[in-house]
C-alpha cells in the first residue's frame, strides 16, 4: 500500500518508459500531502515532470504534463476503483489496487 521503487519500477515496464524506479522531477509541494509515494521519488522545487507521470496520465486519459498532482491522482484513483480524494495515504487502497493490476498484468 505504499509506492515505493518496486512499484515505480513495475510500472515503468508496463508503461514502456525508462525503468530505473523512480518518477523524476516532481513537484515538492505536493511530497507532504501524499506520505504514500515513497522512496524513489524525486521531490524537487524547480520541476521538469517525468516520462512515467506523462505515460500514466495518457493511459488514464487525464491532461499529460508529467506532474503527480490532485487532477492525476484522482483520475488514477477513478481508473483503479478506489476512493477518489486526490492524496496518496500510507498504506494506500490506491496503491495497493495498482499494485494488485501490475502483479496482474491487468492495468
Amino acid at each position: 500500500g505504499r509506492w515505493g521503487r518496486a512499484t515505480t519500477w513495475a510500472l515503468q515496464l508496463e508503461l514502456g518508459t525508462p525503468d530505473d524506479g523512480v518518477v523524476s522531477s516532481q513537484a515538492l509541494r505536493w511530497r507532504d500531502d501524499n506520505p504514500g509515494l515513497t522512496t524513489g521519488w524525486q521531490w524537487v522545487r524547480d520541476p521538469r515532470g517525468s516520462k512515467l507521470m506523462a505515460a500514466l496520465q495518457a493511459r488514464i486519459g487525464v491532461k499529460t504534463d508529467g506532474f503527480v498532482g490532485p487532477s492525476t491522482i484522482t483520475t488514477l484513483q477513478r481508473y483503479l476503483g478506489a476512493t477518489a480524494d486526490g492524496e496518496i495515504w500510507s498504506p494506500s487502497a490506491t496503491v495497493r489496487a495498482l499494485q494488485r493490476r501490475l502483479n496482474t498484468g491487468r492495468f
